[in-house]
């Protein structure tokens, strides 16, 4: 529950959306500023709070914090402000921890035959695949892993530091060796340490 001083998401005319089933580009448009000096973030921060949370599976409701019985009427699924459904989506305990717990370091932009390789084939992140490095990380530490349009699809934990995989992109992993000199392994993500959003 995130309690905000606005009742809710609220539509064009001002009225409050009961239900989000989806967050897209649509509930985005939809997003005013607060009008409150006290408040944090906006409710853009509530609707990036929202997703994390319902694609964890888990639902959110966004009302508003200064009705004395907000709490009390969400508890009991009464109508209040707006609810955010949960994504049908199970990641095991490693898994959630990648994609909502742990803050990426930096990013890793891929071509379109790596995106499409790890979202439908569920195979790991190769340096052939890679265009780009953004950030700064090291070995074992979590990545945005972005397509062409630097949009996240995914995350995962990288075997390489920032300025190794800037030297590999583009490669292919017979040639890391030759490049850095020493072979960690061959995936810059390996599929066991990477998500998919």
């Amino acid at each position: 529950m995130i309690l905000t001083d606005v009742d809710g998401l609220l539509d064009a005319d001002g009225t409050v959306v009961p239900v989000v089933n989806e967050l897209d580009d649509g509930v985005a448009r939809l997003v005013r500023s607060s009008r409150c000096d006290v408040s944090r973030g906006g409710m853009a921060t509530k609707l990036e709070a929202a997703r994390r949370v319902t694609q964890a599976g888990i639902g959110c409701i966004v009302t508003n914090g200064r009705s004395a019985d907000a709490v009390v009427r969400a508890v009991k699924d009464q109508d209040v402000g707006t609810f955010f459904r949960a994504k049908k989506v199970r990641h095991l305990a490693r898994e959630r921890w990648i994609a909502f717990s742990s803050k990426p370091k930096g990013a890793i932009v891929v071509d379109n035959g790596a995106r499409e390789v790890l979202l439908k084939m569920k195979k790991s992140l190769l340096p052939s695949g890679i265009i780009s490095v953004k950030g700064s990380f090291k070995p074992k530490d979590t990545v945005s892993i972005q397509g062409r349009d630097e949009k996240e699809f995914a995350r995962g934990i990288v075997n390489y530091s920032c300025d190794e995989v800037d030297r590999i992109k583009g490669k292919k992993t017979s040639e890391i060796e030759k490049v850095l000199g020493r072979k960690e392994r061959d995936e810059v993500v390996h599929r066991d340490d990477l998500v998919i959003l």
